[in-house]
């Protein structure tokens, strides 16, 4: 334990306030309650130093698909994500086409995470409410994932994500169905 607390920065007050908690409980109970908010936070950090990692290696920029000139970098632009743990925020670089295309920012970095341009949700946040869902209904599913991600879902978000999930498992089930009785979709 003295190795874990020593660990712990006596600069960052919101840390050593967790921890703190940490070490008053009395009840088994209190102390998973309590130490639920310190793992979420170290996480986050870890989370974050590891893409803040990442985000200084050197970046390949590859060609517009416009016009084909090499993508330049304009620098390092900010991005968060919503995550079972709470808001992840990185910087990473972002490039655009020198010859003025029309192609919008590329965020190599965010290409290799798996997201999509605008996500504001990561995918096991969306995984876990759409499990919910299937049991609850969204307005109690997003009041949960809330509570275990420390931030707010809306009814209305978790509707969009079991739409959607619902349609990725449409088009994989149509393909593998036409596969098998070998007709094209």
């Amino acid at each position: 334990m003295l190795c874990l607390s020593d660990s712990i920065r006596d600069d960052d007050p919101s840390l050593q306030r967790l921890f703190n908690t940490v070490l008053e409980t009395q009840t088994l109970t209190e102390l998973f309650m309590a130490v639920w908010p310190l793992s979420r936070l170290l996480t986050l950090r870890l989370v974050e130093a590891v893409l803040a990692e990442r985000a200084r290696r050197p970046t390949f920029w590859p060609r517009c698909p416009a016009c084909g000139t090499w993508l330049e970098s304009k620098g390092f632009v900010g991005r968060q994500i919503t995550s079972l743990f709470g808001v992840v925020r990185w910087r990473r670089r972002v490039g655009r086409c020198p010859a003025g295309c029309a192609i919008g920012q590329v965020a190599p970095l965010d290409e290799e995470l798996g997201l999509q341009p605008h996500q504001r949700t990561s995918g096991e946040l969306q995984f876990l409410g759409c499990a919910l869902a299937v049991f609850v209904p969204f307005a109690t599913a997003a009041q949960l994932l809330g509570w275990y991600s420390g931030g707010t879902v809306s009814a209305q978000a978790l509707w969009g994500w079991v739409q959607a999930a619902g349609c990725r498992a449409y088009r994989y089930f149509k393909r593998h169905f036409a596969s098998l009785s070998g007709t094209q979709s």
